[in-house]
This record gives structure tokens, sequence and C-alpha cells, in this order.
């Protein structure tokens, strides 16, 4: 079995970091195949061998159990005396629809999407333009909303990143005195209902690319914030909206410093309106 815990080969020699690192896309790949076959699913209620899980899953079992002592190698998985894997709480992350499960992050992150723009780097290097038009043809944002399923699992990769940084926004900073808040660059909405949730007088707008927000109404309505919340289609380089007063940026991903021409894949700003 491959050993691509770098914890074992410390220290390390400068070649064998090198090399190491550039292993890196096996561990990606490998996750992401655990990812893509309900591994953690079919592990939720317990411990299970190789061939067990073969059956279930449809797949060769001593190439699975291969796989599997892998996965245990990072920490994924943990396998007893009789051969029986147990997901760790690393690997209880890429269970579906779990509280703060992963899976459709590392679906994302680690599938071809990501992998045909990043072959494109030297391209981007070279010439400073985007890797992913070259690899698509078309800007990102307008690729996906032409694809739906992948607009849709993008969207989630986003709320799987940010993870509880949401919470902690709501939690720093009183949002009590304001009328209006206004997320720019909101995406589905994450960030913006979850400071409505904290604080139940002010109301929200959400400002995000018209095909980028589509999936927006449907987490609005499970946090039970429809009635509070007008989502509002448009790009931040032409305007924001007018209802708003001032804007605070929370994180800026601009090219050489320069918001006025962003390109940003998530602009997380907040232009609340007090309610004096």
């Amino acid at each position: 079995m491959l050993d691509v815990n770098p914890k074992k080969t410390d220290p390390q020699s400068p070649q064998a970091k090198l090399v190491q690192m550039a292993m890196a896309h096996w561990i990606s790949r490998l996750i992401f195949t655990a990812a893509e076959m309900n591994l953690a699913d079919h592990l939720a209620e317990g411990p299970r061998t190789a061939a067990e899980l073969a059956q279930a899953m449809a797949a060769d079992a001593p190439s699975l159990y291969r796989l599997l002592r892998t996965l245990a190698s990072l920490a994924l998985l943990t396998e007893d005396p009789g051969h029986r894997f147990s997901l760790t709480p690393l690997g209880e992350a890429l269970r579906t629809g779990t509280a703060g499960s992963v899976r459709t992050s590392v679906l994302t992150i680690a599938g071809d999407l990501f992998k045909q723009a990043l072959e494109q780097l030297p391209y981007s290097i070279k010439t400073g333009r985007s890797g992913f038009e070259k690899a698509f043809g078309v800007p990102l944002f307008e690729w996906l909303g032409n694809h739906p399923a992948e607009r849709t699992m993008f969207n989630e990769t986003m709320v799987g990143i940010h993870g509880a940084e949401p919470a902690a926004v709501a939690a720093a900073y009183d949002f009590s005195e304001f009328e209006t808040i206004t997320d720019v660059g909101g995406s589905t909405g994450n960030l913006l209902t979850t400071i409505l949730g904290h604080y139940p007088k002010p109301r929200g707008i959400l400002f995000d690319l018209p095909q980028v927000i589509c999936d927006a109404p449907s987490l609005i309505a499970s946090r039970g914030l429809t009635d509070r919340i007008t989502i509002e289609g448009g790009s931040f380089l032409e305007r924001v909206p007018t209802s708003s007063g001032e804007l605070r940026p929370a994180s800026w991903m601009s090219p050489g410093d320069k918001p006025a021409t962003a390109n940003s894949s998530r602009l997380a700003s907040t232009a609340a309106t007090s309610s004096t």
C-alpha cells in the first residue's frame, strides 16, 4: 500500500518533500472517490469489512480494501483486528445531508470543474487571462448559469467552505441597530440568513448575479426568513441596491487590490442602512 501520510516520513529531504507535495493530487482524488461512492454513508451504521462494503457498493472487494486501508492511513477510517472499517470524525464529514458535511465541497473542489480549470494554470501565468475561460469558453458564473446541477453544487460548496464564519460574524458584531442589511455577492444567502436569525429587527436584501441567486429562495425558506429578505439580481461591478447606505466590506477578493475591477467568486460585503 502506498504510504501517503507525510507524518510518517518526517524529517524529509528536500527531494522527498517535493515528491510528497507532487502526490497531493493523489490524496485529493482518493477522497473524491470516497465521496463519489458514498462510502461514508455505507459506514454510517457501524463497522463493515471490505467484502460487505463491496457487495453494497457494487465494487471489487480487493480494490476497495486497498482504498479503505489508504483512507485509514489518512485518518478518515480506522481498521480493527477483524478488518472491519469505521468512520473517524474526519470521515464523518463525508456523510450526506448531515450537519457540517463537506461531501459536496469535496466533489466540487476535487472534481472535473476545478481540475480542468487548474490544468490551464500555465496559460493563466503566461497570459494573465482566466484559465477557467480557456478550459470552458465562458466565465465561471456564466457557465454555472447554464449548468443548474453544477451551480447548485457550487453554491453548496461555498456554504461548506465558509463553515462557521457566518455564525462568528453574527456573534462578533451588533447588527441590531440597522433597519436593512444588504449582502452584496451573497450567493444563496447563508451569511445574511444567519445574521437575521440572530437579530429579529432588521430586514435583508440579498444581491448577486441572477444565475447565482437561483438557489437562494429554498435556503431562505428553510430558515423561515422569506418574509424578511428581498432578492435582487445584478452585478456589484455595475451597482449595488440603492436602498442601502453605508457599504461595509467584509472580505474582498480583487486582483491588484482594485475593488472597482474585482472578479471574485465570493465578495462578502454588508451594506447597512441605519434605522435612524
